[in-house]
């Protein structure tokens, strides 16, 4: 078996790929029927799981490929030459699909409130996941991102990713999920998620899910707000995955470990069981979209650097601190000594007491 170390490849991201589209909204705005509303210059850029990750890791300076579908029409154009541009090596593993729209997301963000989305499938809806094995054999980390976005990865049960993840492990390629929140009114809505991360995660090294993703699959019921994440982390845990991170928006993140036996053979081996809290780093809030992908992008980082758990977790949240200075996922994201000088000496939030108990040390105790 190969050790991470021969690898060509850092990381190899494949998923979900669309054209973000973000209008500057002001303070305070809301839809309302039949009402005109000014917005200000809109942004647009990449997004997804694939261009939010990859372009992360990208401008941290590891090695990545992108595994993203486009359609042949101006919206694929422009993202393939955004990208292509961006990471010229990367995007070479970007697909055109003939006679297939490009994906794309109208994301509704104004200051204080969470963000809306308005979400096209596009070459999404065709995704294959008959991937070149011995492409993916070639990296250290495997990503597969947004699950509920991409029909052949849920079509089954996830029965196929699933097979791929486990094929990929017994070459040693550490494994990485994420998702995204099921359309409440689309084909994602009928399939049992519960049964889908029941048969994926026993082959996931790293699952970093959202809050937000994870109620619309496990909801909370008459669980308190910590009773909740602690019984959502060991869940998971339990259902197979080695490491688990919750990310809980401005209120920081939650992460677990599984007990040593189920690390073995990666990186994460030498990381103790138990579960950490950290509070979100200080920083000016521009926009939100694609801090979730930062914080697991910046994780990946970490652990391929072989930082130590609490290294980890803290460049993990700079990395997403600096992403949410933008509007867009990708342009407030530094060089990896920049975020590693930010995770050494930026301030915390006010944590949030119920965690106190799971609070991560300080760098330096």
């Amino acid at each position: 078996m190969a050790q991470l170390s021969e690898k060509p490849i850092d990381v190899i991201i494949a998923g979900h790929l669309c054209l973000d589209i973000i209008p500057e909204l002001a303070s305070g705005w809301q839809m309302q029927p039949g009402q005109l509303s000014e917005a200000g210059k809109a942004v647009l850029a990449s997004g997804g799981a694939v261009a939010n990750v990859g372009l992360n890791l990208h401008k941290l300076g590891f090695k990545v490929k992108l595994l993203g579908q486009l359609g042949d029409d101006g919206f694929g154009k422009l993202l393939k030459d955004y990208l292509s541009q961006l990471a010229p090596e990367a995007a070479k593993g970007l697909s055109i699909l003939p006679q297939v729209s490009t994906s794309y997301t109208i994301i509704l963000s104004s200051p204080e409130r969470d963000r809306s989305f308005l979400h096209h499938a596009g070459a999404n809806a065709h995704y294959s996941l008959d991937l070149d094995r011995n492409l993916l054999k070639q990296a250290k980390v495997f990503y597969f991102g947004y699950p509920p976005l991409i029909a052949s990865s849920y079509i089954d049960g996830g029965t196929t990713l699933a097979a791929l993840f486990k094929e990929l492990k017994a070459e040693g390629v550490m494994t990485a999920l994420d998702m995204s929140t099921p359309d409440v009114s689309g084909p994602a809505a009928r399939v049992d998620w519960t049964e889908f991360l029941a048969t994926v995660l026993p082959y996931v090294d790293i699952f970093m899910p959202s809050l937000d993703d994870l109620r619309a699959i496990y909801p909370q019921k008459e669980l308190n707000y910590h009773d909740y994440v602690l019984d959502l982390s060991q869940k998971l845990l339990d259902l197979g995955a080695a490491l688990v991170g919750i990310t809980l928006g401005e209120d920081g993140i939650f992460l677990s470990c599984a007990k040593p036996e189920g690390l073995k053979g990666s990186l994460l081996e030498a990381w103790a069981k138990g579960s950490y809290y950290l509070p979100a780093f200080d920083s000016k809030v521009i926009g939100t979209t694609g801090a979730g992908d930062a914080c697991f992008a910046g994780m990946i980082a970490a652990i391929l650097k072989g930082f130590s758990l609490r290294e980890s977790l803290r460049f993990a949240s700079a990395n997403a601190a600096c992403s949410v200075q933008a509007a867009d996922a990708i342009s407030g994201v530094k060089s990896f000594q920049d975020t590693l000088d930010l995770a050494q000496s930026q301030t915390f939030k006010q944590g949030l007491a119920v965690f106190e108990r799971y609070l991560l040390p300080p760098l330096h105790s």
